[in-house]
């Protein structure tokens, strides 16, 4: 195996326990559904990462499935770095730990988590912009993944504002532009 498939194989591994948490979190606001007071935007958020771990990985894999790939320890540490924070972000969009018969409000949920969710997201994209700037160059990754350096901006006021409604309009144009701009080859190499 190269050090590129060894890699591949730990990012499947924390990519592959996030979705894991993610259904398992899904399962028990099913099995309880009686008792849950559901929100879309909460719902939205774990649809979002759900996608942005879904891209991750598919990146990660063009980016290191090549047989002759020699970066230095530093590089693989940089690409476990950006896959964490997506892990954490997966452990926030939905709630852990649900009691049977109990009542949970998920905008609630969602409002209390909203600004580690983002910033957990937030990270990871710039971790992923660092990448490629050092693979392609500033230049470069200032011309290509100008979608990408819109989606870490349209970030920021999610993370420092709470309001609501702002998060309405943010979120679904954030999955949009994701969706609309996932995985284009334009955006894993020259």
């Amino acid at each position: 195996m190269s050090a590129g498939e060894y890699l591949l194989a730990l990012l499947a591994i924390i990519t592959g326990l996030a979705i894991t948490d993610m259904a398992t979190s899904l399962h028990g606001l099913l099995v309880n559904r009686r008792f849950i007071r559901w929100d879309w935007l909460a719902l939205a958020a774990a649809a979002l990462v759900l996608v942005v771990i879904a891209n991750s990985w598919g990146v990660s894999y063009r980016a290191f499935n090549a047989e002759t790939i020699d970066h230095p320890l530093w590089y693989f540490l940089l690409a476990l770095a950006s896959i964490i924070p997506l892990y954490l972000a997966a452990r926030a969009a939905l709630p852990d730990e649900i009691e049977p018969g109990q009542d949970l409000d998920l905008a609630a949920h969602y409002a209390s988590n909203s600004r580690y969710f983002w910033a957990a997201i937030a990270l990871a994209t710039l971790l992923y912009l660092v990448q490629v700037s050092i693979d392609h160059g500033v230049e470069w990754t200032m011309r290509e993944c100008w979608p990408t350096l819109l989606y870490l901006v349209a970030m920021v006021p999610l993370i420092v504002w709470q309001a609501r409604s702002l998060h309405r309009v943010l979120l679904p144009a954030l999955g949009i532009l994701l969706c609309a701009t996932a995985l284009p080859s334009r955006m894993l190499g020259p």
